[in-house]
């Protein structure tokens, strides 16, 4: 998981060198959505802070868990409970 995160992080900073762009103007949002809080500590301890989830409870739950400076994304529509 980690060397997938750097060689996107490697990418962006070679795509935004190619067109005139600093790479701080893009963020990149990890779908955290059924991984485990273990999972996103890694990537978390690596440096990222921008993670996406597309379930509220999950996000509530793992919101709650985790570092307080993780900035949260809700990713897709609205799921509704039955």
């Amino acid at each position: 998981m980690l060397q997938n995160y750097r060689s996107v992080n490697e990418k962006i900073v070679l795509a935004t060198g190619d067109c005139n762009r600093m790479p701080n103007h893009i963020r990149l949002v990890a779908v955290s959505k059924t991984k485990p809080k273990e999972d996103i500590m890694q990537l978390y301890n690596a440096g990222h802070r921008s993670f996406g989830e597309n379930y509220v409870q999950e996000l509530v739950e793992k919101a709650a868990a985790l570092p307080k400076d993780i900035k949260w994304h809700f990713i897709g529509h609205l799921q509704v409970i039955k």
